[in-house]
């Protein structure tokens, strides 16, 4: 599977949850500009970014909706949990059933990267296809 340049954004709301954002973009350039302004338009709402980097990756996910709520005004849009670990260079992220799943999986990562217990609109579709379950 080829690989592509993912922006990944891990935030802190002021309720205290972590929420996590991937944008897949054309090359690393892109990217960069794009965590600039992303931090600087986060940080003056008093969103704390937690990590905000620009990573190789094959993974994909559905689009980014800056609006989902406004797009289902019935209801708040499902959000899905993942265990995301974020080393030097390397991402790993492992749909979960829930966030308690998450946060009872193991703290520490072999390989020393960090670990986050987050949720997002997005779902991930690949590797895997579409909708990739949770393991």
């Amino acid at each position: 599977m080829q690989a592509a340049i993912l922006l990944v954004l891990l935030t802190l709301n002021p309720a205290g949850q972590t929420g996590v954002n991937f944008v897949e973009t054309d090359d690393m350039d892109t990217c960069q500009g794009k965590t600039l302004l992303l931090r600087n338009i986060l940080t003056s709402g008093g969103i704390k970014v937690l990590e905000n980097r620009c990573l190789t990756s094959p993974l994909k996910f559905s689009k980014y909706n800056h609006r989902p709520a406004a797009a289902n005004k019935a209801k708040p849009p499902k959000r899905h949990a993942y265990r995301v670990v974020i080393g030097k260079d390397a991402l790993k992220v492992t749909p979960m059933p829930d966030l308690s799943a998450c946060e009872t999986a193991p703290k520490a990562d072999p390989a020393g990267g960090k670990v986050y217990c987050a949720t997002s609109t997005q779902i991930m579709t690949g590797p895997g296809g579409a909708g990739t379950k949770a393991q």
